[in-house]
């Protein structure tokens, strides 16, 4: 759907429970209680798509949109889109995440001769994506529900333009989080790319287009571009092509740059590339009330 805000789930089955919960994409999943009612801490608050644009309220990223980074670099000036936006696709990758992590791996140890700081970059964030996508992030748990934050949704598809120090962490992290990627006008990036199809990653997944900066904000317009991953570029331009909602497109778009957020290397930039979903699950056996009674016998003397 084009909105995705929350989701409910009844049944007694632990398995369809878990099966239906990992496979809807919904800010929230709700799963044998109330849709509503979300709790700052508890059910970090916030949908994916047209319902959300990444952090939730209550979670421990909401804080970033509020802040503004002194160490962001400076726009490189306006620049006029080249031609109207195109058409543009690129898959998901599927692979599970041990997989995903495996691949990046051997892109690693193919680099490591030849290209030894993007090998180390590709190695970090492979080990990153274990604890960031793979395991919950921390909620506050209440009797009676399991609640889990999960990063293993990803965005969608993705462009990314990157020449810094940390080109290789901008190219690798959108894909650890399962998303599809076009790389423009990020020449020091071929060789990552190169290994990374040579260690498995699929040509439909991750693919390079050939124009420079004026294509990549027309490619930024595109529906199907859910987000913009960049190390520095002409940030005003990035955000006029990416605001008009196209027709076809199914959910605000991002910009993932340095203006804000966690930076490469640090905790938390992989999340930043996939959405987060919160599974709450009731966990109260016909919906008793396991809370102690605020009443106390009164006692003798």
């Amino acid at each position: 759907t084009e909105y995705a805000l929350t989701a409910a789930v009844f049944s007694r089955s632990p398995g369809r429970i878990a099966r239906v919960s990992a496979a809807i994409e919904a800010g929230h999943v709700y799963v044998n209680r109330t849709s509503t009612g979300a709790r700052p801490g508890v059910e970090p608050f916030g949908g994916m798509r047209f319902s959300g644009t990444g952090p939730k309220a209550g979670g421990e990223d909401y804080l970033w949109a509020f802040l503004d980074r002194i160490d962001a670099p400076a726009d490189e000036g306006d620049v006029t889109p080249e031609g109207s936006p195109p058409a543009l696709d690129a898959a998901r990758w599927d692979a599970a995440l041990d997989g995903r992590i495996a691949i990046v791996e051997r892109a690693a140890a193919a680099l490591a001769s030849t290209h030894a700081p993007a090998a180390r970059a590709l190695s970090e964030a492979a080990r990153s994506a274990a604890s960031e996508i793979g395991q919950p992030a921390p909620t506050v748990q209440v009797v009676g529900q399991e609640t889990r934050m999960l990063y293993d949704t990803p965005r969608g598809l993705g462009i990314v333009r990157a020449n810094g120090a940390d080109a290789a962490w901008w190219l690798v992290a959108p894909l650890l989080a399962g998303n599809g990627v076009v790389v423009v006008d990020s020449s020091p990036l071929s060789p990552i790319v190169q290994a990374l199809h040579a260690a498995g990653v699929p040509g439909d997944v991750l693919r390079v287009d050939e124009g420079g900066t004026a294509r990549l904000v027309a490619l930024a317009a595109s529906a199907a571009v859910a987000f913009v991953a960049c190390d520095g570029g002409p940030f005003r331009s990035f955000t006029a092509a990416m605001a008009p909602v196209a027709d076809g497109q199914r959910g605000l778009k991002a910009l993932l740059s340095p203006l804000d957020g966690p930076q490469p290397g640090k905790s938390g930039f992989l999340r930043r590339f996939a959405w987060p979903k919160v599974i709450a699950t009731r966990t109260l056996r016909h919906g008793a009330d396991l809370a102690l009674s605020s009443t106390e016998p009164a006692s003798r003397a």
